[in-house]
């Protein structure tokens, strides 16, 4: 991970007080385990969705906030932007199953300070968590380069310019390709399949394609594209 500067000592400094949103119980526990091991850090607060994490900031003291990006109803991103405009000073980190070149870039744009994969949190997790509460951003190498390149780095080598897509658009879109239909997303999402429905049509028409179809099939290949094997 990248950091953004010097690590002091936080264990001796004050013990952290972590919201961690995300809406399997599982993951809540085992994430709130693993950090339990780092000292100076606690996990004092969960919340299954964004409407309960910003309850629950409005209503306690929180220093650090993680979050995953699949959240029912209202995202992690759409938490993210209303969190950072309630409490610009809040450090925000996005603990995602998504792959960080799909959407880190948006999320530390929105207000996030860092960017983990899931599957690298135990090994990260701790350098982290202290870069952020000291003010400084967590993002690989790639994404701090990109960062630093300005919005111009959001240009897909594919062809398929996925800028135009707003941020939920965009995680319907890595949904699809995926392999996901309206009704499993619409679910995932705790959309209505209406809302899901429009938001495919919206996408058809950003991306100038003709039908289900095409849209199935540009999605798989932007998905394969930024996730090679």
């Amino acid at each position: 991970m990248e950091t953004m500067t010097e690590l002091l000592p936080v264990e001796n400094v004050k013990r952290f007080s972590i919201l961690l949103v995300d809406d399997h119980p599982v993951v809540r526990e085992g994430l709130a385990l693993i950090i339990g091991r780092v000292p100076g850090f606690k996990v004092t607060h969960f919340a299954d969705g964004s409407e309960r994490a910003l309850q629950i900031l409005s209503e306690s003291p929180i220093d650090l906030v993680i979050a995953d990006l699949e959240l029912p109803g209202s995202s992690g991103l759409d938490l993210i932007k209303q969190a950072h405009l309630r409490w610009p000073q809040l450090p925000i980190m996005v603990l995602s199953a998504h792959p960080e070149n799909v959407f880190a870039l948006r999320c530390i744009r929105a207000g996030a300070r860092g960017y983990m994969m899931k599957d690298k949190a135990s090994e990260q997790i701790a350098n982290a968590l202290k870069v952020m509460v000291q003010g400084g951003v967590c993002v690989s190498a790639e994404i701090q380069d990109r960062l630093n390149q300005g919005p111009a780095s959001d240009v897909e080598e594919s062809g398929i310019d996925v800028s135009q897509l707003t941020d939920r658009e965009l995680e319907i879109f890595s949904l699809i390709g995926k392999g996901n239909g309206s009704r499993k997303i619409a679910e995932q999402l705790k959309l209505s399949v209406k809302t899901v429905e429009a938001h495919f049509a919206n996408i058809k028409r950003k991306l100038n394609l003709a039908d289900a179809s095409s849209l199935t099939h540009r999605a798989v290949q932007w998905v394969e594209g930024r996730n090679p094997v």
